[in-house]
């Protein structure tokens, strides 16, 4: 019966409503997007920070995986290689993607543009969806004059929702707003679990959230696991009954979804445990309660994530509502007191460090901090949106009292703020705030659409002058598409160019790049990659061996940072390398990333080695080495099983390190014979007389956690590059080829005003290329043919003059990788540092090696059983059901 006569009061809101929660975060978000020029409204885009730096990339692999044309499960794209995986379950597994199908690789900026939009007008559309259906937070509004306004307030709330400041400051991170999506749907599936056990959009809902960010999909589970608990201590504390058996369906149903979303969460466990992280706390407190305080307002502290505050202004309206929900009799005093617990509650974890990384699976956040920050804007939604429809049962008179206070409190807050922020910005705020408070008790008071359409745009104004602040300075710092555009197609033209279409295995070194993830965008095999899930122990070891130095612990990526040595480009089987030295070309480079991860090497010497030829087309240049290493070649060394544990130190020196890689592949000794380096009288001037002849490098070793300021380095007078410029060249320097006796001098010079930073002497070492030239006699087997690497499956055939011994591909060592030989399974190792080799008989053989997924498959077996058991589930409750239907009409 009361549920019957809930079906007659509250009645569905009409399509226009539920178009309307869409069309209001859309037309808002498209209007920021053309007043600050963003594709296509003009030459900026949303791809800035991150967006920019990674997603894109990805996106433009993903495109290629949608078409049959790279792998699910492994990329040589990625680094030197790695597990895709991983990358596409956090980055990727939004529905929303198969958008890009629609979409060429140039044209992804519009894509970028596209997905933003739609993403936050569903928010909007959830969140609506919520409001309206939501038992627990309507049970209070069953009757009265309120159900009026019901359809109008609802709108109004869900739009504050998806334009909250949160949302337009970490937007670029797109892939976590599925979670803001499918929040509001959790926590109604939650409320079904409580008013009829009906778990089935609980565990959709929250197994969707998962699965396309298994990362704010724990957040999102835990904080309706928070909710929970706290509907857990209301029902005890109002004597409810049946309160065991809702919370065993809950635990029922959150088991069901770590088990149907466990084919992600496995997999992307095991992936990410490869990365370094920091769990260290004191419990202290993350941030200063001022700082917290002045972001209900909003102005220059959404600019600054460094102070760790939670972004949480949602806009005045709300703020004035909200505190009108704690001052309402007629909302009952214990609801009021667990809304304020819990908030208190949810506030103290983002605030306490211990708490703080418990949000963050116990791992501080690499920037972007108090991620999980977004559902405090959501309570605020929900309470304000009960306080103003309960404001219709009270008398008018009650309802001024109520905003007066609302406003005094406001005003005394702001005056604390007003230590943070401008007191021009408070006394805007303040007159806007008291304009929503005036129409809004016309609105009650007089239940007048037009005072509540003024209340409406007033509302949108306060969000729209902080989202747009915050879009116009994201806007700026984007990559540009034009530069984007012209970026891609030039560099496929020149990689066609240099490469000349060779089928065969190698590696490409890129001479200038708009970030560390050009392979993936551009695809071909590299060195370069900026992934969260790349392995810390592999960036290590390249930074180790001269490639790109991270200078900060935080820093998670590598490139190919113009070469180390020769010998080791030779090693990881770099054939080709390309480049640009037009200058037009440089700013498009810069402006197809605009946030620091720009590279260009255009003016640099290039080693010179025989087998090295030089390719050159008006401003395009390149370098061919035949003397590349295969994929795949015999190792000679009799040290090679040995482990090799290199312990990165940007102090350390690269070419002791490189010699004890040869040392166990081939037996050398001597690949890099280190020079007698001393100081000149003058600052940062250094000399060496030559020993050996041949190609000659630099590293210049800098202090732990200290990024050096940028220098051009010159030899003999003769410049030959802009060391620690952005993202251009930080790890050995090449300084050219001299001959032993040689006499040269090293000197930095500062590329800005500022006063030059003391350098310490570099290690400078001469390549020996007879040594070269005798491991790679021994190490290149002509007796090993057939290489091919698709995918995750690589294959190499032995010929019948093959010597057992250890076989080694430069691909890195992961216990995703199985061997076979002639079908039968052999033990992979880790050699050489981060390689991967394999014992192989005497004679004729087929090797195979093949890549699976850590935890894929028990992760698919789990998630199978998760939705047989759901399967199973919905059919016994359907089957009861009927039963019980039966049972009624023959009763009656």
């Amino acid at each position: 019966m009361g549920e019957s006569l809930m079906r007659k009061t509250i009645r569905p809101a009409n399509l226009a409503f539920y178009v309307s929660s869409l069309l209001v975060p859309s037309i808002f978000t498209i209007l920021v997007f053309f007043i600050t020029h963003v594709a296509p409204f003009g030459h900026n885009t949303v791809a800035s920070v991150d967006f920019s730096n990674q997603y894109m990339a990805l996106f433009a692999y993903l495109k290629r995986a949608l078409a049959g044309n790279a792998s699910w499960a492994y990329s040589s794209e990625f680094g030197l290689g790695g597990n895709v995986f991983g990358v596409i379950t956090y980055y990727l597994l939004s529905p929303l993607n198969v958008i890009l199908l629609f979409f060429h690789v140039t044209e992804l900026p519009y894509f970028g543009t596209l997905i933003t939009v739609v993403k936050i007008s569903l928010i909007g559309f959830t969140t609506f969806l919520f409001l309206q259906k939501s038992k627990f937070v309507n049970e209070e509004l069953l009757c009265g004059s309120q159900l009026r306004f019901k359809n109008y307030t609802s709108l109004m709330f869900s739009s504050f929702f998806p334009l909250c400041s949160f949302v337009f400051a970490y937007k670029e991170c797109i892939m976590w707003l599925d979670a803001l999506v499918l929040l509001p749907l959790v926590l109604l599936g939650m409320d079904r679990i409580i008013y009829g056990r009906r778990p089935l959009l609980f565990i959709v809902s929250a197994s969707g959230a998962i699965i396309t960010n298994f990362y704010f999909g724990y957040i999102v589970l835990l904080f309706s696991g928070i909710v929970f608990v706290f509907w857990i201590i209301r029902a005890l504390l109002c004597k409810m009954k049946s309160i065991a058996i809702t919370v065993i369906c809950f635990a029922f149903s959150s088991v069901l979804v770590l088990l149907i979303s466990a084919v992600v969460t496995l997999p992307g466990f095991l992936g990410s445990s490869q990365v370094r992280k920091s769990a260290i706390f004191h419990f202290w407190p993350v941030y200063s309660f001022p700082n917290l305080i002045s972001q209900l307002f909003s102005e220059s502290q959404v600019f600054n994530t460094n102070l760790h505050v939670p972004i949480i202004y949602v806009g005045l309206l709300v703020l004035v509502v909200f505190f009108i929900f704690f001052m309402q009799s007629g909302v009952r005093f214990i609801d009021r007191a667990l809304a304020g617990a819990m908030l208190i509650f949810v506030v103290f974890t983002t605030w306490i460090d211990f708490f703080y990384l418990i949000w963050h699976a116990m791992a501080w956040p690499n920037g972007y901090p108090q991620r999980e920050s977004f559902v405090i804007p959501f309570i605020f939604c929900v309470l304000g949106y009960v306080a103003l429809l309960r404001a219709f049962d009270d008398s008018s008179s009650k309802f001024a009292k109520q905003l007066f206070a609302s406003f005094t409190l406001i005003l005394t807050l702001a005056f604390i703020g007003t230590v943070h922020m401008s007191l021009e910005y408070m006394l805007v705020v303040l007159i806007v705030t008291l304009a929503i408070c005036v129409f809004l008790y016309l609105f009650v008071a007089y239940r007048r659409l037009r005072y509540f359409a003024i209340s409406f745009v007033l509302a949108l104004v306060s969000l729209f002058y902080v989202d747009f602040k915050v879009e116009r300075l994201s806007a700026n710092e984007s990559m540009k598409v034009g530069a984007y555009k012209k970026f891609i197609l030039q560099s496929w033209d020149e990689i066609s160019f240099v490469t000349r279409n060779d089928k065969s295995n190698y590696r490409i070194g890129n001479r200038y790049q708009a970030n560390d993830n050009d392979p993936i965008t551009l695809g071909y095999n590299g060195v370069s990659n900026y992934v969260s899930q790349q392995s810390t122990q592999l960036t290590d070891f390249l930074s180790a061996v001269g490639y790109y130095q991270k200078h900060q612990p935080w820093t998670r990526w590598s490139n190919f940072n113009n070469g180390s040595t020769l010998s080791f480009d030779r090693l990881l089987g770099i054939k080709y390398t390309y480049g640009n030295n037009s200058k037009n070309f440089s700013k498009i480079v810069e402006d197809a990333n605009a946030n620091g991860m720009s590279g260009d090497n255009t003016f640099l010497t290039m080693p010179v080695a025989s087998g090295v030829s030089k390719i050159t087309k008006g401003h395009w240049f390149g370098t061919r080495d035949v003397n590349a290493f295969p994929l795949v070649f015999r190792a000679n060394g009799d040290t090679v099983n040995k482990a090799l544990q290199v312990e990165y130190s940007p102090t350390h020196n690269p070419f002791l390190v490189q010699n004890e890689v040869w040392k166990r592949l081939a037996g050398s000794q001597n690949m890099m014979i280190n020079q007698a380096t001393r100081m000149t009288k003058k600052i940062n001037s250094f000399e060496s007389v030559l020993n050996h002849s041949g190609n000659v490098y630099a590293f210049f070793p800098t202090a732990e956690k200290e990024t050096p300021a940028a220098v051009k380095v010159k030899v003999n007078g003769k410049i030959v590059s802009d060391l620690n410029q952005s993202d251009a060249e930080n790890g050995i320097v090449y300084l050219g080829k001299f001959e032993r006796n040689q006499k040269i001098t090293v000197t930095l010079d500062k590329m800005v005003k500022e006063s030059l930073v003391t350098y310490q002497a570099p290690f400078i070492a001469v390549e020996n290329e007879q040594s070269f030239k005798l491991a790679r006699q021994k190490l290149v087997d002509q007796s090993i043919d057939g290489i091919s690497l698709k995918g995750a499956c690589l294959k190499f055939l032995t010929g019948s003059e093959f010597s057992h011994g250890t076989v080694v591909t430069t691909i890195p060592f992961d216990s995703g990788w199985k061997g076979f030989v002639d079908g039968r399974q052999e033990k992979l190792r880790r050699v050489a540092g981060e390689f991967m080799g394999i014992d192989v008989p005497s004679g004729r053989h087929k090797v195979v090696l093949k890549y699976e997924v850590p935890g894929l498959r028990l992760g698919l077996i789990l998630s199978l059983t998760g939705i047989l058991i759901l399967t199973v589930f919905i059919c016994t409750s359907s089957w009861l059901s009927h039963v019980r239907v039966e049972n009624s009409l023959r009763e009656d």
